[in-house]
């Protein structure tokens, strides 16, 4: 789980609260809020279990360092019993790098491409991202989306495979039809 600021054009600080799924890559959950901390980290984090009550296993919630996944966070995870929490390169080697390429990924893909007037317009840009983020194949997953994926397909890197073959047969023709000017 990680944390992310955007802005509006009127400068207001938001921050967006992201629980993903490491293996599916999917948005398990996400909020959008005004206030920075613990307590909206705690919010999201129990959206995202309810949300994906199929958590049956022991679940390792890997997050950064920071204040907001202190506090009532640590409080919560302790007590439950099937979630442990990690912080990145302190108590695992990794980091938290894939929410991370996410969060910037859903900014630079999705957020940035629009002027985010007031904070109900953020939640409508946040929103479409996130849903035009779970509508995309990824390529880490072999051409499955996030929801396929966390829906319980497994990702199969032969797939696509006949598909990719015929595109790159097909490819250098394409090429020779697109007659490009600025190149010449």
């Amino acid at each position: 789980m990680d944390i992310t600021l955007l802005k509006t054009s009127g400068n207001q600080r938001l921050y967006l609260y992201i629980l993903q799924d490491n293996f599916s890559r999917a948005i398990l959950s996400w909020t959008l809020s005004t206030e920075y901390g613990a307590a909206i980290a705690l919010h999201n984090l129990k959206k995202g279990l309810y949300n994906n009550q199929n958590l049956k296993e022991k679940t390792l919630i890997v997050c950064d360092d920071g204040a907001e996944n202190k506090g009532v966070v640590n409080t919560y995870l302790e007590k439950h019993p099937f979630i442990q929490q990690a912080i990145a390169q302190k108590d695992i080697v990794q980091s938290n790098s894939m929410v991370e390429a996410l969060n910037k990924r859903l900014k630079y893909h999705f957020i940035f491409h629009h002027t985010v007037n007031d904070e109900e317009h953020a939640l409508q840009v946040v929103r479409n991202a996130v849903n035009d983020y779970h509508r995309q194949p990824l390529r880490v997953l072999h051409g499955l989306t996030a929801l396929e994926v966390l829906k319980g397909k497994m990702p199969d890197n032969k797939q696509f495979s006949d598909e990719i073959k015929e595109a790159a047969l097909k490819r250098p023709q394409a090429n020779k039809q697109i007659a490009c000017t600025a190149c010449r």
